[in-house]
């Protein structure tokens, strides 16, 4: 099994992993999903481990006495003795049985206490069996975007020099990547999600009494209006509001979390796009007063991967929403 190999299926335990610790965050009613999540991801990860290392049907026989070759998730560490943490990932199996079979719902206590020995069991058993820290384990391998994927794995590099400022610029660049890619589709097929723009050209004569000065635009056209300058300055207060509310409702199709994206935009540069002659990207400086660390890094870096991953086309999310309905 090459190393390229092992890191793109750690990725994927690092994924179902990360969903599982989202998932045991929320409310009481619902977070008991995370320890089947957490189950999940402990298993395949066993499942690796045996394969990673060459057992074979014969020697699953042998845990199994000779009547399967399909392990349970327990077996494995019979299977595989250095495997740490044994008797606290049986409680993980134990809750997931009684909830699985018996309709059990764990209590949030159990819920937290599974959260913390899923993350110990990857951080000790990781380096044990593969030789690099779990936090070496990066979800980059699941991104499908080259380009987006080379800007984060530089910035992942930058990150490790602690070079912060150009950490984000290569975040920066990846985020919009992923952005331009989106609006493209939004902007194509704005009629779809039901947003129209007055375009009202402004006459001559009250461009010197109109209060905003601004040029023309919008999709679609209503005719040459004599109209007064109040009236056109109210118009384009509407647009430009209807178009904030527009934007973040788009901004709810990333796929992320909100208040995320707000954190994420308030130490974020910005990309004022490509240099045609060269093809980089001319990325701004961060807003006077905006401090950098290697955590906003470490989140920046996360987020953007997590919108990666969850990217979806709007028609997509509509559709999702079409068959709820059915």
């Amino acid at each position: 099994m090459t190393r390229e190999i092992v890191l793109r299926r750690l990725s994927i335990v690092k994924h179902l992993h990360k969903l599982a610790d989202q998932q045991s965050h929320l409310p009481e009613t619902i977070a008991y999903s995370s320890v089947l999540t957490f189950h999940d991801a402990i298993d395949l990860f066993n499942q690796l481990v045996a394969e990673y290392q060459g057992k074979t049907d014969a020697d699953k026989r042998v845990v199994t006495g000779g009547k399967r070759t399909n392990l349970f998730m327990m077996e494995y560490f019979d299977l595989i003795p250095t495997l740490t943490l044994k008797p606290s990932v049986k409680k993980i199996n134990d809750r997931r049985n009684s909830l699985k079979h018996n309709g059990q719902i764990p209590a949030k206590i159990d819920i937290n206490e599974s959260r913390v020995i899923a993350n110990l069991f990857f951080e000790q058993n990781t380096p044990i069996i593969f030789g690099l820290g779990y936090d070496q384990v990066s979800l980059l391998e699941l991104i499908s975007n080259i380009k987006v994927k080379s800007f984060l794995s530089e910035a992942e590099k930058f990150l490790l020099q602690n070079e912060t400022l150009k950490c984000i610029k290569e975040v920066a660049k990846a985020f919009y990547m992923l952005q331009q890619q989106h609006s493209e589709y939004w902007n194509r097929n704005r009629e779809k999600f039901g947003q129209e723009r007055l375009f009202i050209p402004i006459p001559t004569y009250d461009e010197q009494n109109f209060f905003i000065n601004y040029g023309n635009y919008g999709w679609i056209e209503k005719g040459n209006l004599p109209i007064p300058s109040g009236l056109a300055g109210m118009i384009h207060i509407i647009n430009r509001n209807f178009g904030s509310l527009f934007s973040s409702l788009e901004a709810f199709t990333y796929g992320v979390d909100y208040g995320e994206l707000s954190y994420f935009k308030m130490f974020m540069p910005v990309v004022a796009g490509e240099n045609i002659a060269n093809g980089e990207y001319m990325v701004t400086d961060i807003r006077e007063g905006v401090s950098l660390s290697p955590d906003k890094c470490r989140f920046a870096i996360d987020f953007v991967i997590k919108f990666a991953l969850n990217y979806r086309q709007p028609e997509d999310v509509g559709e999702n929403v079409a068959r709820t309905l059915r």
